[in-house]
């Protein structure tokens, strides 16, 4: 508990860190579940020393990796989630762990859509289920949550984006400055891929033998000055509200269909 807190202080004073998801599936159904978490070396130097400050009899290296915590994270992800394996990172300016963690049956999985929020100290996002259909091919749907905006119903993009900008006030060089910093080396994704060739699938997003789910590089959507209208006049909502509306932004990949299949062999 105690990590989260400095996590969740972290990210409120700087919010600059990277989440990616990756499920990998064999055709039995198992497969592996690996979180990465990035943030950046400087700033989790910082913190370090701020809890440190806070309990002088703190005597851990690294508040940010307890390997401890993450073992019993496995039962999180589902019934019969198993821990294998956490080590340290550090890639470029930025530094963290990888956690790896294995199950024999996908429908049993459950992840969030939302990963990140966990690591901002919020509850855990909506869930995605997935349901498994052994043979050849082997068959793979994934259902996400029942959101309101769906691929199925009326809408459109123009008039919503343009709503949103209308409604959003010129930002100053300062405001400007202030989110670039605030977004610097911030990204999330979400992937599965699939232990075999994709014959078949509705996903919007394949590219050989994965699917992406969710994408969002924030620092490059920084270099778009409609982009930064909008976090400057919604820069108080959540990342699971940003990132729904943020779906309708070129460049971003978010998933939109409410049920996606993928057959592979």
């Amino acid at each position: 508990m105690k990590k989260f807190v400095y996590i969740l202080m972290a990210l409120i004073l700087a919010g600059c860190f990277q989440v990616k998801t990756t499920v990998q599936v064999k055709k039995d159904g198992s497969g592996t579940l690996t979180q990465k978490v990035l943030m950046s070396t400087e700033f989790m130097q910082s913190m370090q020393q701020m809890a440190q400050s806070f309990d002088a009899n703190d005597e851990k290296d690294d508040i940010f990796f307890d390997e401890e915590e993450l073992k019993a994270e496995a039962s999180q992800y589902g019934d019969m989630v198993r821990f294998v394996s956490a080590r340290k990172l550090e890639e470029g300016s930025m530094s963290g762990y990888e956690a790896v963690y294995e199950f024999d049956n996908i429908e049993k999985l459950t992840i969030s859509e939302s990963p990140e929020e966990k690591l901002m100290g919020q509850e855990p996002g909506e869930i995605i289920n997935f349901q498994f259909s052994k043979g050849n091919p082997a068959r793979l749907n994934i259902i996400m949550p029942n959101d309101e905006l769906r691929e199925d119903e009326e809408f459109n993009e123009d008039d919503v984006i343009a709503e949103d900008y209308e409604d959003s006030t010129e930002i100053t060089e300062k405001e400007r400055e202030m989110l670039q910093q605030m977004y610097k080396n911030m990204k999330v994704e979400m992937e599965i891929v699939f232990d075999g060739k994709i014959v078949n699938t509705n996903s919007s997003f394949q590219s050989g033998n994965k699917i992406c789910l969710l994408q969002m590089d924030f620092e490059k959507l920084m270099e778009d000055p409609q982009t930064l209208k909008y976090l400057a006049a919604h820069k108080e909502q959540d990342p699971a509200a940003i990132k729904s509306t943020m779906a309708n932004i070129p460049g971003v990949k978010v998933e939109t269909a409410p049920e996606i299949f993928v057959e592979f062999k």
